[in-house]
Order: C-alpha cells, then structure tokens, then sequence
C-alpha cells in the first residue's frame, strides 16, 4: 500500500484477500472431507491461482478502484488451496508421530519463502526504481536533489553518504 493511507485503509484494501482465503481454505478442506481427493485439487489451484495473477497483471493500471479489490479474491483463493492440499500432502505420507514436527517445517518453510521473496522483490524494485530515475533525470536541474529526497524517502532515512547513484 503506497498510496500515503491509514492503516485503517490499507486493512480495508486487504480484506477481500483475506476473505478469499478463508473462503479457499475452508472450501478445500470441505472438499477433501468428502471426496477423500487432494492431487488434483492442488493442480487446479495452481492454474487458478496464476491464471488470476496473470489477468490482474495485464489488466491493473497503476490505481485499484474499490471494486477492483476483488481482483485480489481469486488469486488468495488459488494460494490457499496449494497451501491447504500441500499440507494434506505431507500429512498423507507420516506417521502421527511424525506430523507436529512436519507441519512446523512446512509452516516455517512458507513464511521463510514469503520473507526471502518479499525481500528480492524489494531489492529489486529499488534498483530498477534508482535506474529508471537516473535515466529520466538526466540533464534535469537539481536532479541530485531528487535522487537525494528519493532515495531519503525509499529507506526512510538520511542515507545519501551511503548511495552512490553512478552505480545506477
């Protein structure tokens, strides 16, 4: 959310996510409880799920209206349900024994991969961000100085002795 809104309204924005996959969660499990049937569950959710990141990747412009906050239903509902069968997966194949400390595992491994990819991502935004404004600033007056406030506003702090922008 860098729209500059409250944190009462970046959680509105999150909540048909978050809806979605409660909803998935809960409609997967329903659907494992009576079929008994989880493979095919979880190929389905993969294709659900990146065929809805891929329609909002072409079709988002650059601003969500109210109404395209439910773009972000399909996709949690594909996540969750990858999420829940793996977890149906893992618990199909231990002993009972064995399954506290598996699901820890698969649990962490999630959130370390959330983390790790969350990270990349930032990295690698504020790299092509850096880049693409040293091109477009090129031969602008006080160029230096917007780089500096940019870069101040990026990391939330002074940091422009420790940026060198040639490296851009």
């Amino acid at each position: 959310m860098t729209k500059g809104v409250s944190a009462k309204t970046a959680g509105i924005y999150l909540l048909p996510a978050i809806l979605g996959n409660t909803f998935g969660s809960l409609f997967s499990g329903f659907l494992i409880f009576r079929t008994g049937r989880y493979k095919l569950l979880t190929i389905i959710g993969v294709i659900f799920g990146t065929a809805s990141y891929a329609i909002i990747l072409v079709q988002w412009q650059g601003h969500t209206s109210v109404w395209e906050l439910g773009h972000s239903v399909p996709p949690a509902i594909g996540a969750i349900i990858v999420s829940t069968t793996s977890f149906v997966h893992l618990a199909a194949g231990l002993r009972a024994e064995d399954l506290t400390i598996a699901a820890t595992g698969l649990f962490t491994s999630h959130n370390i991969g959330s983390t790790a990819g969350i990270s990349a991502m930032t990295v690698v935004l504020q790299r092509s961000l850096l880049s693409q404004m040293k091109m477009k600033l090129h031969g602008v007056d006080h160029a230096d100085e917007v780089r500096t406030h940019f870069a101040n506003s990026v990391h939330g702090r002074t940091v422009t002795d420790k940026l060198d922008f040639t490296d851009y």
